[in-house]
């Protein structure tokens, strides 16, 4: 019998079919473990834009902005993104961070309210104390965990910086949330907080640490600072009863500090994000 030499297009189709199966299973065994690291990166990502932003936002008492990069005006790239280099550079609109007292040259406030705010043992924090982003070694842009740019626009000209309209922010305007990736993957967090209130107990006792009656609790002011850029900015609330509820106030670093015309308490510093409110015992002593 005559020897038969090759294949049958039956067995080269069978084989062809087992090859493709065979390099289907590799292939998906290689990009699933991509696709995880891909995905675990750009969390890592979008954590570190919310603690910088949080942190930032704690010393400045706003929002970073969608800007371009100054820095890099000269590249063509750059030329039209807005970007969130004021987490990694500090802005010609903030003075270096330092810790200034709340005295009145340093109050942002009304001419009218700066006697009743005015007081030099009181410390706040404000300034740009940066960078609160790391970018990567050499790398001159922030990207998400796909390596899309997160500017406004990116190389396919898709947006990652979005205002308080939902609308993408336009330049100098404060960047409300993030998102990374494209329309089909990626991530989102909100960078702002809303609806944040302080409840203050406010209790007034005497040397020995007994509580005060009633009616000494007339009088008593409690006083809030918060940053203001380079500058502290603050109110006055006229507690009543207690606790006193302290709403819309700035969501950065707030210091507290009670006071009457007998009674005084010690600074209280509160950092934020506080994700709806916090409570804060004062107790005011002679």
């Amino acid at each position: 019998m005559k020897a038969r030499l090759g294949f049958t297009l039956v067995e080269m189709a069978v084989a062809l079919a087992v090859l493709a199966i065979l390099a289907h299973i590799v292939a998906n065994g290689f990009s699933a473990p991509q696709t995880r690291m891909r995905e675990a990166n750009d969390a890592a990502v979008i954590d570190a834009v919310k603690d910088a932003a949080d942190r930032f936002r704690n010393d400045t008492g706003r929002l970073p902005r969608a800007v371009k990069d100054a820095a890099n005006s000269n590249d063509a790239q750059f030329a039209s993104s807005l970007t969130l280099c004021e987490l990694w550079r500090k802005p010609d609109d903030l003075p270096e961070g330092n810790v200034i007292a709340a005295t009145s040259e340093n109050l942002c406030v009304p001419a009218s309210e700066k006697n009743s705010l005015a007081d030099k043992n009181v410390f706040v924090r404000c300034g740009w104390c940066g960078p609160y982003l790391a970018l990567k070694h050499n790398a001159v842009r922030l990207r998400d965990g796909y390596g899309n740019r997160m500017e406004n626009a990116d190389e396919a000209g898709a947006n990652h910086l979005f205002a308080a309209s939902g609308a993408a922010a336009t330049e100098g305007e404060a960047v409300r949330r993030v998102k990374s990736g494209d329309a089909e993957k990626g991530r989102s967090t909100e960078l702002a907080v809303d609806g944040a209130l302080l409840v203050v107990n406010v209790a007034v006792a005497d040397a020995n640490g007994a509580v005060a009656a009633a009616n000494e609790m007339d009088g008593i002011k409690l006083r809030w600072y918060a940053p203001c850029g380079g500058a502290v900015t603050g109110g006055v609330v006229d507690v009543v009863n207690s606790p006193a509820i302290l709403e819309n106030l700035p969501p950065c670093t707030i210091v507290l500090k009670a006071k009457s015309s007998v009674f005084e308490s010690a600074p209280k510093k509160v950092e934020w994000p506080v994700r709806g409110g916090a409570t804060v015992d004062m107790v005011l002593g002679k």
